[in-house]
């Protein structure tokens, strides 16, 4: 087993590996098989449901043919997602059938990117995601990369322009508000977004990292439900239930629910490329080159391995312990997802 998944407990990931993806035929032939069929072979199906196994998966792939400081190109990473697409929905259909499954055509899809906190391969994994969209025959025009702020947009190398598709939007720019959310509890209602709200078929991007102190940084469900909100409330500061100050992450899971947020996402991918662990002893940064993604449907799942992956690596480094995002405990809490790790198929790929 690999050692960033080893630990104790009854959580014990079901781990599974899959064959070694050799580089020349991911390239060359993966490339030539694809044209073959799109110009010449399988009818495309349309179809609106969502693709999913009994068992959340999560595909672990992980770059060993060339140093991950040669990062991934959109060329690559459309072909690792094709491949990884199916054992990820456990169908043997054409790869652009299954985007198709996943992203209707007469759906308005988006591209949830962290752009404040982006990671080395997120802007390159949010553009490859938006152009299998579109090949996919989503119309260009209803695809749309987002994230709460422009100016994060723009740092990370995806300025909003008129006339380009796929489209890139940010919150904070677009017109009115859409409706009132009011999770459960004593949580403060917040006002959606009219952006988040009018696309139907959302996936997430996310980078990983630790925090200077070792903490686990926003994820998934931070990413999509805070990115998401015009108006977000004071989470430390007013809202409480039961004396307690509620966080962003219990915040997060609970907006996360709403109907126009989670249940219209339907892909995540994380950005495990290179990886901020926090600092070591003496105050030294600690960075990890793991050239990793990671692909799930169940943004819980997705979340539950990925701290896995981090709080052993840094143990294994003697960095201390990595507490588990209050987002993930709240959202399994909700029923929004596995976080048990027996209970879901974590996948491990080397290409």
């Amino acid at each position: 087993m690999d050692p960033r998944a080893e630990e104790g407990g009854s959580d014990r990931p079901r781990m599974e590996h899959m064959d070694l993806i050799d580089r020349r035929r991911f390239l060359s032939l993966g490339l030539k098989a694809s044209l073959l069929v799109g110009f010449f072979g399988l009818p495309r199906r349309k179809a609106g449901a969502q693709l999913q196994s009994s068992a959340p998966v999560v595909l672990e792939a992980i770059r060993r043919s060339i140093p991950v400081a040669s990062g991934l190109d959109q060329s690559e990473a459309s072909l690792l997602l094709d491949e990884l697409l199916r054992p990820l929905t456990s169908s043997q259909d054409y790869p652009l059938d299954i985007w198709s499954a996943l992203f209707p055509s007469d759906k308005t899809a988006g591209v949830k990117v962290d752009a404040g906190s982006p990671g080395a391969i997120s802007v390159t994994l949010a553009r490859t995601l938006a152009g299998r969209l579109i090949d996919a025959d989503v119309p260009p025009e209803r695809v749309i990369i987002w994230d709460r702020r422009s100016d994060a947009l723009r740092r990370a190398g995806l300025a909003p322009e008129g006339g380009r598709t796929p489209r890139i939007r940010s919150v904070m720019e677009e017109p009115g508000g859409g409706r009132c959310i009011r999770p459960m509890g004593e949580a403060p209602p917040a006002t959606l977004s009219a952006l988040a709200e009018r696309i139907e078929r959302d996936a997430t991007v996310t980078a990983l990292s630790a925090r200077t102190d070792g903490e686990m940084a926003p994820f998934v469900i931070e990413n999509l439900a805070l990115g998401a909100l015009v108006q977000p409330p004071d989470a430390r500061g007013k809202a409480k239930a039961k004396g307690a100050v509620q966080t962003e992450g219990l915040l997060a899971a609970r907006y996360a629910a709403d109907p126009a947020l989670l249940p219209r996402a339907v892909l995540h991918v994380a950005d495990l490329w290179r990886v901020p662990l926090g600092a070591a002893d003496d105050g030294t940064p600690q960075l990890w080159e793991a050239g990793t993604i990671l692909l799930s449907q169940d943004a819980v799942a997705l979340t539950a391995v990925a701290h896995r992956i981090l709080a052993n690596t840094r143990r294994t480094r003697k960095l201390g312990e990595t507490p588990a995002p209050e987002s993930l405990l709240e959202a399994a809490r909700l029923g929004l997802g596995q976080q048990d790790l027996s209970k879901i198929r974590w996948v491990k790929l080397v290409f």
